[in-house]
């Protein structure tokens, strides 16, 4: 890229953009098109259509609990639809949450760091490339920024590593040190096992030596092909502290840091805005051509649990990129939900937006969302999405607006009926935050695709312009 080509004549830009681009990477949606995946989800799709057949009764069941709740809702004057929960706090549904106990509705957890709910949301998951070892082998990893671990498939991997993988060749590289420590982490829907090593790792325009990771040798209950596990060779967490690390390692950012090779400890982001244009992830250096507006900045929370002081467990509130949320809005209307108890944990692993199930009820319920299987999300014409209102998110001191066209996606899929427009809110498991543990709720990629992101690990705060179109 030439800087004459932005217009710039300010010197002090011209070399913040000019360090901006060495220190940058794309991000990836990860790939849809490859032959071997349409295949593979074509078959897990037909099997879900014959099992939504079978269970036709029971979306029959969901059908009617909807509209009871929805006969329940009353309305303000000129006929304006009025949410029933009180302003300040959310009023679970007792009718969808027995439902739900007994089975009639399929709700699933959607907590973080124990999976990505099911359904295809690889447009909202990415990836990155990096080189590793010497001579540089290439892989392509997932990207989580509230994680802290990093994995490479190895070539040890024989038996559940796809022949689509670029698998890593410990033995290849003059640069590793591979020991007998046992590497272990939990993942989304997969188990690896293999062996904790070090070696050099290139991306970003950067050199990272002796970089720890694990070596995978193994991967487990990896079998849905929904979630784009032939797209990627392996992992990498950019989380604020190694303590959250279950193998007691730093990631690359924290190396980068410790190794003095930014100019400031800060990463930023932003997501591909549409599946033909990468992303850009930064290190050391901010540029403000790339959102409108001022940065709204929020506080970086710590938060540690009675629970992991007294069991000493590993705590997955603590040392992420967190920051406190207030309530949220939605536009005519004078309904406030209370969110103070939470806290929102930002990952771009997390395909939507998560929140308390029987807030995300009451949302579906109010803009009239279509529920086409007890797996598949709620959906609408797309043609609907002008007539929906704004949601807002207060978060810390700001608030950050959410267009019909920021809280839905998309898609053209035939087990929803075609073209159609699918919600990004996403139920969670409400915790009643008892033995210490912390409410939270997850901004994930469904929030972050429509902010730059400034993660910065010196002042301790994550701030954010909207993304500039």
């Amino acid at each position: 890229m030439k800087i004459s080509d932005l217009g710039m004549v300010c010197v002090a830009c011209t070399a913040t953009l000019i360090q901006a681009e060495i220190f940058s990477t794309p991000i990836y949606s990860i790939a849809r098109n490859s032959t071997f995946a349409q295949t593979k989800r074509a078959v897990v799709r037909e099997d879900r259509i014959a099992r939504s057949r079978s269970n036709s009764h029971r979306n029959s069941e969901v059908k009617e609990e909807r509209t009871r709740a929805s006969r329940s809702g009353d309305h303000g004057e000129g006929g304006q639809k009025r949410l029933k929960n009180p302003v300040g706090g959310v009023k679970n549904d007792e009718e969808y949450l027995a439902a739900t106990r007994e089975g009639v509705v399929g709700h699933r957890k959607a907590n973080h760091g124990s999976g990505v709910p099911e359904w295809d949301w690889n447009e909202l998951v990415y990836v990155i490339d990096l080189e590793v070892g010497s001579p540089r082998q290439n892989s392509r990893a997932l990207l989580s920024i509230s994680d802290n671990d990093m994995f490479l498939l190895s070539t040890d991997c024989t038996n559940t590593c796809s022949s689509h993988n670029q698998l890593y060749n410990y033995s290849l590289s003059s640069t590793q040190e591979m020991t007998d420590t046992l590497f272990t982490m939990d993942y989304g829907r997969c188990s690896t096992f293999g062996n904790l090593t070090s070696d050099t790792i290139n991306f970003a325009g950067l050199v990272i030596l002796q970089q720890q990771f694990g070596a995978i040798d193994s991967i487990r209950q990896f079998t849905d092909p929904d979630w784009g596990n032939l797209e990627w060779d392996g992992f990498i967490g950019l989380g604020p502290s190694s303590d959250y690390s279950s193998n007691s390692i730093s990631n690359l950012f924290l190396n980068l840091r410790s190794q003095n090779l930014l100019p400031n400890p800060l990463f930023t982001l932003l997501l591909p805005q549409t599946l033909d244009t990468p992303g850009l992830l930064t290190f050391g250096t901010i540029n403000h051509t790339l959102y409108t507006g001022l940065l709204k900045p929020l506080p970086l929370l710590s938060v540690t649990s009675t629970q992991k002081q007294s069991t000493n467990l590993l705590d997955p509130i603590t040392n992420r990129w967190q920051i406190p949320c207030k309530s949220l809005t939605i536009s005519g209307t004078c309904s406030s939900y209370n969110l103070r108890p939470y806290i929102a944990l930002l990952e771009t692993s997390y395909p939507g937006i998560g929140l308390p199930s029987s807030l995300v009820f009451s949302l579906h319920n109010y803009l009239e969302m279509e529920l086409h299987g007890y797996d598949i999300p709620p959906s609408i014409p797309c043609s609907r999405r002008e007539t929906l209102p704004v949601i807002t998110l207060y978060l810390g001191e700001h608030e950050f607006p959410l267009t019909p066209y920021e809280y839905t996606l998309e898609v053209d899929r035939e087990d929803i009926g075609g073209h159609r427009c699918v919600s990004l809110f996403m139920a969670r498991e409400e915790e009643n935050g008892e033995d210490g543990q912390v409410k939270n709720i997850i901004l994930g990629s469904g929030f972050l695709r429509n902010w730059y992101g400034v993660f910065d690990l010196g002042r301790r705060e994550v701030a954010f312009g909207k993304v500039r179109v």
